[in-house]
């Protein structure tokens, strides 16, 4: 018996995860694994089945990755709330520990080092760079869209695209060995 919503979720998992893991920010990552926050998008999909726009893929692509975000701020502004705030907490629960599967610790602190090396670089980018990024990259939307959201053309969402892309680059080769 096949699942059209599982089989509709299926493809977008791993771009998904990575989403929400350089979406995330310092004070949810301090609280929530990534796993869980994709665990509660995923049954969010789940119990909404039968309003999702399976028929068409970006358009769920978008659906997804917009309830992800949606729970992340979500998250935020709870973790915000002066009686939770993470900086006076940071004693009182371990951060969320987030495997990567990699096989040696030492492959696990490279991917450490390298991720937090494109997370620095990200978050040094202006709002218009990281949001024509998140859009095009992790949420995959077709630059028609991108330049709706955005209020530009599809053309000037192409040429937006490259020159974050371009200052992300920049950033990451005078971050790291380049």
């Amino acid at each position: 018996m096949e699942d059209p919503v599982a089989d509709a979720l299926a493809p977008h998992l791993d771009a998904l995860r990575q989403f929400v893991r350089r979406r995330l920010g310092r004070r949810v990552a301090a609280m929530e694994s990534v796993s869980d926050v994709l665990q509660s998008t995923c049954r969010e999909v789940l119990a909404g089945a039968e309003r999702l726009p399976l028929d068409d893929p970006h358009a769920f692509r978008a659906w997804l990755f917009t309830t992800a975000l949606r729970k992340i701020v979500s998250k935020d502004r709870y973790y915000s709330a002066a009686k939770r705030d993470v900086d006076r907490l940071a004693g009182e629960a371990p951060p969320a520990a987030e495997a990567n599967g990699s096989d040696t610790p030492s492959a696990r602190m490279v991917a450490q080092e390298q991720l937090a090396a494109f997370e620095t670089a990200f978050a040094g980018l202006d709002e218009t760079h990281r949001e024509v990024i998140t859009l095009a990259r992790f949420m995959g939307l077709p630059h028609e869209e991108i330049g709706g959201h955005l209020g530009i053309s599809a053309a000037a969402s192409r040429q937006l695209l490259r020159r974050a892309l371009l200052r992300l680059s920049l950033a990451l080769g005078s971050n790291g060995d380049g």
